[in-house]
């Protein structure tokens, strides 16, 4: 008798090791947030902030049902697992600030979950709105440098053949600033102004208004740049040091891993305002230097990677280095999201993309080609993007 009660207890135990076991790992999270309209940088650097929505559907991948956002815009979503992807986001007359968003990984936090939209009206009358400001800027600049060069043909500093070909390049460089004019405004048209802070926010302000001197005072009054990089450098050379002690460091390793990324992005926004103030100036050779240095920061970063890789494909023709870049990308997309992702097929289609614009015309078919079957499998034959890539496929067997 007293074997069985024994017996009994220990299948007892191991049923409700099991159940609990299965309980944990499906044992559902809470993540809240809240739906906004974007906040908007107005005159003088002040922000006109954005307003709650309510009644947006919010949708997760693998759920059965949308969530709405309540009167006061918020919203509570249950997850199965820590790691989750937004599926969609939707109200009658509203469209997303970023849309990227619907591409992204994101991790249950406790912190609240911000969801920007706004209305196409507003939305265009901003992009307009910094497409002005930059076109300004730009048509300044070129008056300035042709006014430069007028002045060193009237001093004989230079002889007329080279003022005549020096004002060609200007015009050439000028010629391109379509493309960086239309990417520019569509950054900045998808900030929302209410989650920067206050030096960003003045950083932003004086680019966006050609005060480009100014911006530059600004960023070196946080300290030289290259003084920054170069303790980065060596405070990450302390954190690899410090992670070999971490069984006795743990409160100290972990405070400078945070220090580490807080400097790395603060270093990486400074690398791509140091790149924009460039752009705007038509020095390209500076401008490469510093969204290359970005992207060598962390090669992981797949945005990073892209930005680089366009940027001197663009502008410089550099198309091996862009290809580099690209490739990069693409090893980190297939180890972040796997084969068959958008992310995956987008980067086929740029190194498609810079094949194509250095007459390979047999590679960028092949790329072309692999970022059409994901583009088919994922979202269907008549996706924007598979009509594009089928449209540069037939371009190139056409040529």
């Amino acid at each position: 008798m007293k074997r069985i009660l024994i017996l009994i207890m220990v299948v007892l135990v191991a049923v409700m090791t099991a159940n609990l076991s299965a309980q944990t790992q499906t044992r559902t999270q809470t993540q809240r947030g809240y739906v906004k309209t974007k906040g908007q940088l107005a005159q003088g650097g002040n922000v006109i902030p954005g307003v709650r929505i309510s009644e947006v559907a919010i949708l997760i991948k693998g759920a059965p049902n949308a969530v709405l956002s309540d009167a006061n815009g918020d919203f509570l979503f249950t997850v199965t697992n820590r790691k989750f992807y937004l599926k969609s986001i939707s109200k009658k007359g509203y469209i997303l600030t970023d849309p990227d968003i619907l591409s992204r990984e994101y991790v249950q936090s406790p912190n609240p979950m911000i969801l920007v939209l706004e209305t196409p009206e507003s939305r265009t009358a901003e992009l307009l709105t910094n497409e002005r400001k930059i076109r300004r800027t730009l048509q300044k600049s070129l008056q300035e440098k042709e006014d430069e060069l007028e002045h060193l043909k009237e001093l004989n500093r230079i002889t007329i053949a080279d003022y005549h070909r020096q004002l060609q390049e200007l015009y050439d460089k000028q010629s391109k600033n379509e493309n960086l004019i239309s990417a520019m405004a569509e950054r900045y048209t998808k900030i929302d102004f209410d989650q920067v802070d206050e030096y960003h926010l003045q950083l932003s302000e004086l680019i966006l208004n050609g005060e480009l001197t100014k911006a530059d005072s600004l960023i070196n009054s946080r300290g030289n740049i290259n003084t920054d990089i170069a303790e980065y450098h060596q405070m990450k050379a302390d954190y690899y040091k410090e992670s070999t002690e971490i069984a006795h460091r743990y409160e100290t390793l972990k405070k400078s891993e945070a220090y580490e990324a807080y400097q790395l992005a603060e270093i990486a926004e400074s690398c791509y305002a140091k790149f924009e103030i460039y752009k705007r100036r038509n020095d390209v050779d500076s401008a490469a230097y510093y969204i290359k240095y970005r992207a060598s920061l962390d090669t992981t970063n797949l945005s990073w990677q892209i930005d680089a890789g366009e940027f001197i494909r663009d502008y410089l023709a550099d198309y091996d280095t862009a290809l580099g870049y690209f490739s990069v990308a693409l090893l980190d997309a297939i180890a972040q999201n796997g084969e068959e992702h958008q992310v995956t097929a987008d980067c086929y289609n740029k190194i498609g993309m810079t094949h194509s614009k250095s007459e390979n015309n047999d590679d960028a078919i092949k790329y072309f080609k692999r970022a059409l079957d994901i583009y088919i499998k994922l979202y269907g034959e008549d996706y924007e993007s598979a009509t594009a890539v089928r449209d540069a496929i037939q371009l190139c067997k056409d040529d």
